[in-house]
């Protein structure tokens, strides 16, 4: 319809409106608008409010969570339970992921209303995202009505001056009580340290990468290198970092070693009941220590008697010459040549041997095959029982002189002691078949000691340490 009269004519008049319905609006309803695009003259329209509609809650709104929207919600007689049940139907929240309680808010209004929203599911564990009113379907109606999330505590800094003046909605800072206060969900932030036998990192983000534990281990004086993996986070932020020592100052074979467990200081972590927790996944392995001995029998071929001695002690990582020395001091061997090894899980050494000596005015070769050296393990570490030990094994065997009828030990060997001749000196060897190779060592000594000339065909043991 029209309503048109003439302000010269009808000083003063006016037109009384009152709605009765209006679809998706109840209680206050907004201030009406005038267009006077219509009108000629001196066009002019005024409107002022008689009474302000009142009306409670009602209507429908959705939330959204992750992305999933609900459907409508009505802000029916039990709103709580539509809200739950809204939520509940979502694909982004399980079963059972939530619960919605009403809380009772200190103002005297009855279109006044508090829903407390928590996040039970272990799913939805850490600081999850806000819960989103979607405005393209808020039809809520009644007296200014409006609908908040508050998230994270931020009640009173966010919305307190919109809220406040709200004749219907009633809530601020002060009618929130602190139990009521939306709290922010629990997850890990800040950092912490590690110490290892008195020495600390630098600080370590709660969520650092792999190689960055790595780097700040190994700037450690006392550590070596590391290998870490890093695995999560988990809904609150937690990470697991695997960490395996892969040597150690002081510590061989490389790897080896039980290390101390490190520790932790989670004092500037962030989140309720932060902490850093040390597990031990795998012990270390015994480093390489204690003594070994070596047991040689050599047998007299004139009189195939046998003649078995042992070494002193032998330090497991033994250098070439200490192993040569307490060889060279049996009695019943010549001298041997040693070369040391290191390998990536202990140490070798390559035993020829190669020379003669005097013992007790004896000269002392070792002539033929020798037979392998046996290793005794008895004073080496804890290492014995899980199968690292000196393994002793023959490389080359050695070959001796053959026998021969015509000489005093029934050997094919001479005693030259006479040498008043001019050099350079010979020997003539005799009885030789053609066509067969022969092979000839020759050891010299004065009376002060001995000279090494030659040698063919020796024979090589390795006692090796694994």
């Amino acid at each position: 319809g029209e309503v048109c009269f003439s302000q010269a004519t009808y000083n003063g008049g006016y037109v009384s409106i009152t709605f009765d319905s209006v679809v998706n609006y109840d209680g206050n309803l907004p201030m009406m608008t005038g267009t006077t695009s219509s009108l000629q003259g001196l066009r002019y329209i005024s409107i002022d409010p008689l009474q302000a509609g009142s009306a409670p809650i009602g209507g429908t709104f959705r939330l959204s969570f992750r992305g999933a929207v609900t459907e409508d919600i009505s802000a029916g007689s039990d709103i709580a339970v539509a809200i739950s049940t809204a939520l509940g139907q979502l694909s982004t929240i399980p079963s059972g992921g939530v619960t919605v309680t009403k809380e009772d808010i200190s103002v005297d209004s009855t279109y006044s209303y508090l829903y407390k929203v928590a996040f039970t599911h272990a799913d939805l564990g850490g600081n999850v995202e806000a819960i989103q009113v979607i405005d393209s379907y808020n039809l809520l109606t009644g007296t200014d009505a409006a609908i908040y999330v508050f998230t994270d505590g931020t009640e009173a800094t966010t919305y307190s001056g919109t809220y406040v003046s709200m004749t219907n909605s009633g809530f601020s800072s002060s009618n929130l009580g602190s139990g009521f206060v939306s709290q922010q969900g629990n997850e890990l932030g800040g950092s912490f340290t590690l110490t290892y036998r008195g020495h600390t990192t630098e600080p370590i983000a709660f969520n650092a990468a792999d190689t960055v534990v790595k780097a700040r281990l190994e700037a450690l004086d006392n550590i070596g290198t590391v290998t870490v993996v890093r695995t999560g986070p988990s809904v609150w932020k937690e990470y697991v970092w695997t960490v395996t020592f892969n040597s150690m100052p002081g510590l061989y074979p490389y790897g080896s070693g039980d290390v101390l467990e490190l520790a932790a200081d989670a004092t500037d972590l962030t989140g309720q009941s932060s902490a850093v927790g040390i597990d031990t996944d795998t012990m270390g392995s015994t480093p390489l220590g204690g003594t070994y001995t070596l047991e040689v029998a050599t047998t007299n071929p004139a009189t195939s008697t046998t003649t078995t001695t042992t070494t002193t002690n032998i330090p497991s990582d033994a250098s070439a010459s200490e192993l040569e020395e307490a060889l060279n001091a049996l009695s019943n061997t010549g001298t041997v040549t040693v070369i040391r090894t290191d390998e990536a899980d202990g140490y070798s050494w390559l035993v020829t041997f190669d020379g003669c000596k005097i013992d007790s005015g004896a000269d002392v070769c070792t002539q033929g095959n020798v037979t392998a050296m046996v290793a005794s393990n008895d004073n080496m570490d804890s290492c014995v029982t899980s199968g690292d030990v000196v393994t002793v094994s023959t490389v080359d065997e050695g070959s001796g002189p053959d026998t021969c009828s015509g000489t005093a030990t029934t050997l094919c060997e001479d005693y030259v002691t006479d040498l008043s001749g001019a050099a350079p000196y010979s020997y003539l060897i005799t009885g030789l078949t053609a066509g067969t190779n022969y092979y000839v060592r020759v050891a010299a000594h004065n009376s002060q000691g001995y000279g090494y000339a030659s040698i063919t065909n020796p024979e090589y043991e390795t006692p090796t340490y694994n």
